[in-house]
């Protein structure tokens, strides 16, 4: 979910120095990002947009780029899925996902491990460490992204993807029966930027 579970990491950033670390605070930026859940069933294929979200990440790292510690949000709002079918987009925010009751999908970063330090061209993998809330049930996730800063280390990407299986999170099987059996894994895609 955040599948643009993370979307757009970097609206600002704040880098300060010190001795021995450096701390980069950067805002989720819904404007210049892109979310996208794919699903898939027997009939067919979907994706769905994600419209809204909100959120903040701080990282601290040492001279050698290493994450010593990471925490930071994502709302992702409900009600701005969209899969260009009114009909079904209804279904799954009123039925499937109780909008009115759990309007936000939730990520809660409370870890990072990097998993390719950073290279010259800015960028490093690592995999956000913390919880996924849907419907009222939290779970551990790790997220592998992809970050790349730009040189003046002022704005970023960040790329991913995620894949989210709902009976993890109690979400009512959204098939059809004997017409359209719905894969339970749902994966989630962003690109998330922040300036």
């Amino acid at each position: 979910m955040l599948k643009k579970l993370l979307s757009g990491i970097f609206l600002s950033s704040i880098i300060t120095f010190s001795a021995s670390a450096k701390s980069y605070y950067m805002k989720f930026n819904d404007k210049d990002s892109k979310m996208t859940f794919l699903v898939s069933t027997t009939l067919h294929d979907f994706t769905a947009d994600v419209k809204k979200f909100k959120g903040n990440i701080t990282i601290n790292a040492d001279d050698s780029n290493d994450v010593q510690k990471a925490e930071g949000s994502l709302d992702i709002t409900v009600d701005s899925f969209f899969s260009k079918d009114k009909k079904r987009d209804d279904r799954m925010k009123n039925e499937i996902l109780s909008v009115s009751k759990y309007p936000l999908i939730k990520l809660k970063v409370n870890g990072a491990k990097v998993t390719e330090k950073l290279k010259e061209d800015g960028s490093m993998q690592m995999k956000l460490l913390g919880t996924l809330t849907i419907l009222g049930t939290t779970k551990n996730v790790s997220i592998p992204v992809k970050v790349k800063l730009d040189k003046n280390k002022t704005s970023a990407k960040v790329d991913g993807v995620y894949t989210v299986n709902f009976k993890d999170f109690n979400v009512p099987d959204p098939s059809i029966p004997v017409l359209n059996k719905v894969n339970e894994n749902v994966n989630i895609t962003f690109s998330l930027k922040a300036n």
